[in-house]
């Protein structure tokens, strides 16, 4: 491995940030109390070592902490976008990270097949409401 390999994070959708890109709020509650889960494999010759058996821990630790964690394909995504940019040495550290993100959210609600909903406050104390409906954008995920 490089003494000093280059910083790296890919989001689930597959998107890749740089080191610079801040990726947490102030108010994230994995920062401020630790609630958050996470897993740490390593990543030789681009295939990360037993993704499967990191993935079904760290949906373990979701349940067992009440936290929802994205469906495994979303973390494949993420993982494989991360690896075809690794332009490092033969082998990487690869963490898988979810928290509970900010205490004025709340979680998405799933109504059937019509709808997910979710708040979040804003900076004036206001709930704004963020939802996914059917009609709009046709299936919803069934990781909600």
């Amino acid at each position: 491995m490089t003494d000093n390999p280059a910083f790296i994070a890919a989001l689930l959708d597959g998107t890749l940030l740089g080191p610079g890109v801040p990726l947490l709020r102030p108010d994230d509650l994995g920062v401020l109390r630790g609630e958050g889960v996470f897993e740490t494999t390593l990543v030789v010759d681009g295939e990360p070592r037993d993704l499967d058996d990191h993935l079904g821990r760290l949906a373990i630790s979701g349940k067992l902490t009440g936290l929802a964690l994205p469906a495994p394909a979303d973390w494949r995504r993420g993982v494989q976008a991360l690896v075809r940019a690794w332009t490092g040495d033969r082998q990487m550290v690869l963490r898988l990270v979810a928290s509970r993100g900010p205490e004025s959210a709340t979680e998405p609600i799933r109504l059937g097949d019509v709808a997910a909903i979710s708040f979040v406050r804003d900076p004036g104390g206001n709930w704004l409401e963020i939802s996914q409906r059917a009609s709009l954008t046709g299936t919803l995920p069934d990781n909600l």
